[in-house]
């Protein structure tokens, strides 16, 4: 799958947030993640726990380390056992990081955006448009 995103720094949460409600956005829930990422010679490999679900997600993903938008081919593995993966990886790899952060997600068409903040990244406005392989739709930036 690839999805293209785009990050950017702001510091007034509340101004990010009419923002996206002024663009038609709708309010989907708020999370509260943590991602792990190991060392991988190739790519990015993280496994993200999420607060409010009981499954884990494996993410392997390639992007260039590039300012302004950027592509990513990417594979996720929803992982039943989360803490059981999790310690398989750490047994196998070294941890590179791990980041906590709290989003709030919005979606327009299929288009996520979300503003967080945590993990030492200060506050984050995350926007990322994937593929819809469903309906062959992409995602409309605003």
């Amino acid at each position: 799958m690839q999805n293209i995103e785009l990050k950017a720094r702001y510091e007034e949460f509340d101004f990010a947030r009419k923002c996206i409600e002024q663009l038609g956005g709708t309010f989907r829930r708020t999370i509260v993640q943590k991602d792990i990422y190991f060392d991988c010679e190739r790519g990015r490999l993280k496994l993200r726990l999420n607060s409010d679900e009981d499954n884990g997600e494996l993410i392997f993903y390639q992007r260039d380390d590039q300012p302004g938008p950027r592509e990513s081919q990417y594979q996720i593995y929803l992982a039943p056992e989360p803490a059981r993966l999790e310690a398989m990886l750490r047994a196998a790899y070294n941890v590179r990081t791990v980041v906590e952060k709290t989003r709030e997600l919005y979606t327009i068409d299929n288009v996520l955006r979300a503003p967080g903040c945590g993990g030492g990244t200060g506050r984050l406005f995350r926007v990322r448009g994937r593929d819809d392989a469903r309906t062959g739709s992409r995602g409309r930036a605003a």
